[in-house]
């Protein structure tokens, strides 16, 4: 199976946490506090995230970070490539996106099987929107019972 890596998986939290932020500027201790992340460790996964145009920074008592494009314009695929790079699902197929060609290239079908399978996950992560994530992240809070005592 395909696993993300804690860079991709917080920083797609962090990632919906500013999506959901009407105006205005957030923390990295509000997002980290609300998703149980280290400040310090979000704070470097921000700054990729800066460095690929997807945030921006404010400073000052009312800064923190912010997205700088319209959540309907960042894709899933955006956020991870940031976060994580091109990185394909196994070695025989990094030569595709930029490293060695495989050894067995020539001899091995599993390779156009490997990129078929790569294509549709490429293809996923590009039909998902951040404004789609929270969109769904809206309608699940709106279903979750609040108890009092």
């Amino acid at each position: 199976m395909l696993r993300l890596s804690t860079k991709g998986e917080y920083g797609v939290r962090a990632m919906l946490e500013l999506g959901l932020k009407d105006e205005g500027c957030i923390t990295v201790h509000e997002i980290a506090s609300r998703q149980g992340i280290s400040a310090k460790y979000l704070e470097h996964l921000l700054s990729l995230l800066k460095k690929a145009g997807l945030v921006q920074s404010e400073r000052g008592p009312k800064g923190g970070y912010r997205l700088a494009v319209p959540p309907s314009q960042i894709t899933l695929r955006s956020i991870l490539s940031a976060l994580e790079g091109q990185n394909a699902p196994v070695d025989c197929l990094r030569g595709e996106v930029g490293g060695d060609m495989c050894y067995f290239e020539e001899s091995c079908a599993l390779q156009e099987i490997w990129m078929d399978i790569y294509d549709r996950i490429l293809d996923m992560l590009n039909s998902v929107t951040l404004e789609e994530i929270c969109e769904k992240q809206k309608r699940v809070h709106q279903k979750t019972p609040m108890y009092y005592i």
